[in-house]
């Protein structure tokens, strides 16, 4: 669950969600936002407000925790390389450890960046093409499907056969919305979106990304 400054869980039970309970990860931190968790459950990773040694200011950066047999391990930041990123929108891993988020450009602008993870680290991101950052626009809040086969943001896009993006296609369904992650089960997909000019969390069955996608990715 996504919060200003905490993360927050909830449950469901008997076709019912339990009331919110907060997460607490470390005393030495105080601010936790945007957590993902990666496809086989092992980690998560969040945004937290600070500054590391290498940083002369105060900023926000990606850091992670490992499952354990109860609980979560002591928050860790990632490397330089990716922290060094003026800004972070909502992490995103594929199965592959692969990392996907949005950081700010020289020009202002928010576009989305993918970090490949090889030998156990990250490697330096790199900015996804122009089929999916614009060059007027900001791409924000990027979920990558477990097996990289579709990328859903502000707009959605897939991969051709050549593991090139194809043109994006709105989930005409949705008006508004940000922060879209699909369940570890790939049945629920999570945003949040615009209620009588408020926004709140909201779901869907994913069923309306499978409708969109071509048929050779059914």
């Amino acid at each position: 669950m996504l919060g200003a400054e905490t993360i927050s869980m909830m449950k469901l039970e008997n076709d019912s969600w339990t009331k919110p309970l907060e997460i607490t990860l470390s005393s030495k931190l105080n601010d936790f936002r945007d957590p993902s968790i990666t496809p086989d459950g092992k980690k998560m990773f969040f945004l937290s407000k600070g500054k590391l040694p290498y940083q002369s200011k105060e900023k926000e950066n990606i850091w992670y925790v490992e499952k354990l047999y109860e609980g979560w391990s002591e928050p860790q930041p990632l490397n330089e390389e990716i922290n060094s990123h003026e800004l972070h929108w909502q992490v995103s891993v594929a199965s592959n450890g692969n990392l996907y988020f949005t950081s700010r450009d020289s020009n202002g602008f928010e576009d989305i960046y993918n970090s490949r993870f090889r030998e156990n680290k990250y490697g330096k991101p790199e900015k996804l093409s122009k089929m999916i950052n614009t060059t007027k626009l900001n791409e924000t809040t990027p979920f990558i499907s477990p097996d990289e086969k579709y990328l859903i943001f502000s707009r959605w896009k897939l991969r051709d056969e050549e593991g090139n993006w194809k043109k994006a296609r709105k989930i005409e369904k949705i008006d508004y919305g940000l922060c879209p992650q699909v369940s570890i089960d790939q049945k629920y997909f999570f945003f949040m979106g615009m209620i009588d000019e408020k926004i709140k969390i909201m779901w869907a069955e994913a069923k309306i990304i499978e409708d969109l996608k071509p048929e050779h990715l059914k």
